[in-house]
């Protein structure tokens, strides 16, 4: 039992049993008290197994310890390779970039040297052509002075007058030859240069051509950049107005069943105001010719189909209310007799008839306000029709700026403002 037990299991137990240890004391005094203690001589069974345990814990412990200690090993090792084969890729990147570089300075290389070639060959061309001509000058001068000699022997042997013609006849030719010398050295003249200028087109061409590609290149990679920060820009607005709507949208579903059945009459004197706006419409589109007719029938059977649909409308939200002075249609229907429910609207609905517009009553604007405000059924309705899965899509342009923009983020949408945005 003893055996493979060290100093610091027989102190571990001594300890736990509730003996006393004393650093000074060796394995073989530690061995001797445990074996005297009142616990071992009450349940040898139980200390032994204690004991055995707590062997085999340190056991595990060590081994744990050795392999996190080979696992530690094995990951510097990993991270060794790792930095080795970062470098080596470093150094690869460099050596291709230097190749490049070496590329480049070569191509640079090769297009001075053909320029300097071309260079060369016009100059060479033009010392080419001033040693023909003086060639020629020496030539000519001598064919001039032999000329002279011959005239004056023939002057002064046949006399003056076959003397002038020879000279006359040496003048013609000699301006003849200088003209076609002339003509000749001017079409050289212009083809070199028509030569060179060709050659410099070209040459410049190439060059813009470059400087195109390496712009293209740049205005290609900055346009990637700057669509992937407006994408980036634009989902986090999408998700931070979807948050926000989600938590609007949890504060309306609370507050919904409290404010369902608070203001839902219409005031007496609002009805009897309505009454009478209703009856002076009928009576006035009466009147109307029978073309006009059928197209207000139809209107009317819209209207009320749509009207009939429409619960009361409580006051808990202004937002829907109608703007300053904007008038309110009243329908009557006719079947029943009665007065359809106020169909409300955010832009102006134009009559055909004028007369219709100035003599039809306007409400205050404190009640009409009151009557403009949605139904709680209509906003639910209106919010799972337009705006579905609860989400808030924004337009890419409201991430520009603009005048109705504070910033590049764009503006925020309530969720009450989702109907009159969709519609």
């Amino acid at each position: 039992m003893f055996e493979t037990t060290s100093k610091e299991d027989l102190e571990t137990v001594l300890v736990e049993i509730g003996e006393t240890v004393d650093p000074d004391m060796n394995v073989e005094d530690l061995k001797q008290k445990l074996m005297q203690s009142k616990a071992y001589l009450e349940d040898e069974e139980f200390v032994k197994d204690f004991l055995d345990t707590t062997i085999e814990e340190r056991m595990e412990e060590e081994e744990r310890r050795k392999r996190d200690e080979e696992h530690r090993k094995k990951m510097e090792e990993w991270s060794k390779k790792i930095e080795d084969l970062r470098k080596k890729a470093e150094e690869r990147r460099l050596e291709r970039e230097y190749e490049l570089e070496l590329a480049r300075n070569e191509a640079e290389e090769r297009r001075l040297e053909r320029k300097q070639e071309l260079e060369f060959a016009r100059i060479e061309a033009r010392w080419k052509r001033e040693n023909e001509t003086r060639i020629r000058e020496a030539r000519h001068k001598e064919e001039m002075e032999t000329r002279l000699k011959a005239g004056e022997q023939v002057r002064l042997k046949g006399g003056k007058k076959e003397a002038k013609a020879v000279v006359e006849r040496w003048k013609i030719e000699e301006e003849k030859r200088i003209e076609k010398e002339r003509r000749m050295n001017e079409r050289i003249a212009l083809k070199e240069e028509m030569r060179l200028k060709k050659e410099a087109k070209v040459v410049e061409e190439r060059r813009k051509i470059e400087e195109e590609r390496r712009m293209n290149g740049r205005a290609v990679l900055e346009e990637e950049m700057r669509l992937k920060k407006e994408r980036w820009l634009v989902e986090d607005q999408l998700r931070h107005v979807q948050e926000k709507h989600k938590m609007r949208m949890k504060e309306e579903q609370k507050c919904l069943p409290e404010e369902r059945y608070e203001d839902m009459e219409v005031p007496q004197a609002i009805e009897k105001v309505l009454v009478f706006k209703s009856e002076q419409v009928q009576m006035l589109s009466a009147d109307r010719d029978a073309v006009a007719q059928p197209v207000a029938a139809e209107e009317e059977k819209g209207l009320s189909r749509d009207s009939a649909n429409v619960p009361p409308i409580p006051d808990e939200d202004e937002t829907y209310g109608g703007k300053e002075g904007t008038p309110v249609d009243v329908r009557k229907d006719k079947a029943k007799g009665g007065v359809n429910p106020v169909i409300l609207s955010k832009e102006r609905r134009n009559l055909d008839d004028d007369e219709i517009e100035e003599e039809t009553p306007q409400l205050p604007e404190r009640k009409f306000k009151k009557l403009s405000r949605m139904t709680v059924a209509k906003f639910q309705n209106t919010v799972d029709l337009k705006a579905s899965s609860n989400m808030v899509l924004i337009p890419q342009h409201w991430s520009f700026r603009r005048e109705y923009s504070q910033d590049k983020r764009g503006r925020e949408r309530l969720v009450w403002e989702l109907p009159d945005f969709i519609n």
